[in-house]
């Protein structure tokens, strides 16, 4: 029976990735082996930046949403329609390289794999460059009102995204100095700020829980963007509902 759950965006791609190079980490060694056998078939593999590392995985099995191995098994589906909904969507783009063949052949001798070629699909707003670029690891915390960061941090989960606050304008042309310029009498928005724009896509993302852990992990997949209240952050001091207008896709 033909699968028709396609993915609908590169987060639910990125996950797909984490969840099959889980398997191939695993201590259950049927889906260790079950996995290391989907990277060994593999033809057309997704690229995706996680920090420092590249991630590879067979484009047939990242492209069906929340896909896990008994899913994959009941159905594999067809990886000629998994790589037209890549292309069609225009969230990748094919591409042929020395760099990725090389990293890629790094990357499966990792797994206990020898295997040297493959056919490429990389994000489709990223360059070679880009991939090649050092990330960063931020922290951020969900919200500033007390008591209600576990609330608040589900919001970003379940949105795929990490924000911030103050003021609800548009930023996306602003300069860090321009930005400095419209919060004068408030230094306290300068750090979050600098933050935020400089995120780029393969950055690594923690939601922190103040002094007390870790909320989550998530990889940024976008630059800044503005969308007005798109997080609620909860009550303040004041018994204000307080909204955040400032994100980064997260995955």
């Amino acid at each position: 029976m033909e699968r028709t759950d396609f993915i609908e965006n590169r987060i639910d791609v990125v996950k797909n990735i984490y969840t099959l190079y889980s398997y191939a980490k695993s201590t259950i060694v049927e889906n260790r082996k079950w996995a290391l056998q989907r990277f060994q078939r593999g033809k057309w593999y997704v690229v995706e930046p996680f920090g420092n590392t590249l991630l590879f995985a067979p484009s047939r099995f990242v492209g069906y949403k929340n896909n896990t191995r008994e899913k994959h098994t009941s159905n594999h589906g067809d990886g000629t329609q998994t790589n037209n909904k890549f292309r069609e969507l225009k969230l990748y783009k094919e591409i042929s390289d020395d760099y990725l063949s090389e990293q890629f052949e790094r990357f499966m001798a990792a797994l206990g794999i020898e295997k040297d070629t493959a056919n490429f699909f990389i994000p489709n707003d990223l360059d070679i460059s880009d991939l090649q670029n050092q990330h960063k690891c931020y922290f951020i915390c969900p919200t500033h009102c007390k008591g209600q960061k576990e609330i608040a941090w589900k919001g970003f989960l379940t949105q795929n995204l990490m924000s911030i606050g103050w003021n609800h304008t548009d930023y996306t042309n602003y300069t860090i100095d321009e930005i400095k310029q419209e919060y004068l009498d408030d230094q306290t928005a300068i750090g979050p700020f600098t933050l935020i724009k400089q995120i780029k896509a393969g950055d690594i993302i923690c939601c922190t829980n103040n002094n007390f852990g870790l909320w989550g992990i998530g990889i940024a997949l976008s630059q800044y963007k503005f969308k007005d209240k798109i997080h609620y952050a909860g009550v303040d001091d004041d018994g204000n509902e307080s909204y955040y207008s400032h994100y980064i896709d997260v995955a």
